[in-house]
């Protein structure tokens, strides 16, 4: 079940995207991050650890058995490299970026449980790009990655005809049932 609210209009961005989803978890309340506010370091960590914690945990490639934290491999030298000089700045160059969308989803104890990052696809004209994508394990299968494609897709759809994603091979079905050409 979703609900959606448009609070306000952002200068080209078209609208602040908020919404709540009724899981079998609980509720998840789900915004849009405002380009125009800075987001603090602990915020900034917590968002940047949520995406490489759970692209480790959801690929099989040698590479992300170095970042989970669980692994008797785990590398934390790899894993705080790769959150620095990819995940973070990745997420500052969005925040800046007004034609970007950060959204988050938070569960009843304020911890974030999925969150999305778009920005315009710089190889192709009028093409939107998912930079970042995840769930929380516990919380798949409540079609949250599917709404918040759906409401980002939704928000931009006068500014892009066309919507571009890298996925893992172990993610490949589930854009592939969404209407993504693999």
């Amino acid at each position: 079940q979703i609900s959606r609210m448009r609070n306000r209009v952002l200068d080209k961005h078209t609208y602040m995207i908020s919404f709540k989803l009724n899981t079998s978890k609980g509720c998840v309340s789900c915004c849009e991050i405002d380009y125009l506010k800075s987001i603090d370091s602990k915020n900034l960590k917590q968002l940047g650890e949520f995406f490489l914690d759970n692209f480790a945990a959801s690929s099989s490639h040698p590479f992300w058995k170095l970042c989970q934290k669980k692994n008797k491999i785990f590398n934390k030298h790899v894993y705080n490299d790769y959150l620095r000089n990819d995940i973070y700045k990745k997420i500052k160059n969005n925040l800046i970026n007004p034609d970007s969308t950060i959204m988050i989803g938070k569960n009843n104890k304020n911890e974030i449980v999925a969150a999305i990052v778009t920005t315009p696809f710089e190889h192709k004209e009028n093409s939107l790009y998912i930079d970042m994508l995840a769930v929380s394990k516990k919380y798949r299968g409540n079609h949250i990655a599917e709404k918040f494609i759906e409401e980002v897709c939704k928000a931009s759809m006068q500014e892009y005809q066309e919507t571009f994603l890298v996925s893992y091979k172990e993610a490949d079905a589930f854009y592939k049932k969404l209407g993504f050409d693999i």
